[in-house]
């Protein structure tokens, strides 16, 4: 009796290494070259940038300078790109970005604090925490919130002097900080105090500032007898104050 010979069917051949590595870069080109199309095309170029978070730094003055990222592909623009057109406005600390796809951006302002201002003919002069000066704000947005009185002069003096101020007045505990009437400087080591119903107080310089502070509200929580006729507190040497 014959033998029946059953051919089975070759397996399969697995796709040779090549094959795969080969179709792996084709789909790697294909993904950077679409990637280059978005960052590069113009189809995303921003047309709109919305401005929030401004308080007392003018928004024009921030769409001013961030309007040459009109045109540039929305994928081009970062936060740094936005930092670096706009960030060194006065008043402004850091911007904050997001897109709004397609062609839109969203960029939020973070504002220094004001520290002291001057009101003038309806329209106040504010010194922000770093000793710089914004000028045109409506008093309105102090509010319950109001800064310390600064003298015009200070307004109008040196760098050094305007961040010494702001310095000073920052490290105001609340109480004090409430009773100034007006803050005066000659230099940047010569900051002086008018208190309401107190004497004046030679602050000085930056330096110590709670030891200052604590020298002042222990005169203050004298009685009046006791610091009748002391029209001048100098602290600028805490440990050496001397009343005149």
């Amino acid at each position: 009796m014959g033998q029946n010979v059953v051919a089975f069917p070759e397996p399969a051949r697995r796709p040779r290494r090549w094959l795969r590595w080969t179709m792996a870069a084709f789909a790697l080109v294909a993904l950077v070259a679409g990637a280059l199309v978005l960052y590069f095309s113009p189809v995303l170029a921003v047309d709109r940038v919305e401005v929030d978070g401004t308080r007392l730094v003018d928004r024009a003055d921030v769409e001013e300078r961030l309007r040459p990222l009109h045109g540039v592909p929305l994928p081009q623009v970062g936060r740094g790109r936005v930092q670096d057109l706009a960030g060194d406005l006065p008043g402004v600390e850091s911007l904050d970005m997001i897109a709004a796809p397609p062609t839109g951006l969203q960029v939020t302002v973070h504002e220094r604090r004001p520290v002291a201002a001057h009101v003038s003919d309806g329209t106040a002069r504010v010194l922000m925490d770093d000793g710089a000066v914004l000028s045109g704000v409506d008093p309105r947005v102090f509010e319950g919130e109001t800064p310390v009185p600064v003298a015009p002069g200070v307004l109008h003096a040196d760098e050094r002097t305007r961040a010494a101020v702001a310095a000073v007045v920052d490290a105001l505990p609340s109480a004090l900080r409430e009773r100034v009437e007006e803050v005066r400087a000659a230099g940047p080591d010569s900051v002086e105090l008018r208190l309401e119903d107190g004497p004046s107080v030679q602050w000085g310089g930056t330096d110590q500032p709670r030891v200052k502070a604590a020298v002042v509200e222990s005169l203050l929580g004298q009685g009046e007898e006791s610091r009748a006729g002391v029209e001048e507190l100098d602290v600028s040497v805490p440990d050496r104050p001397v009343t005149r």
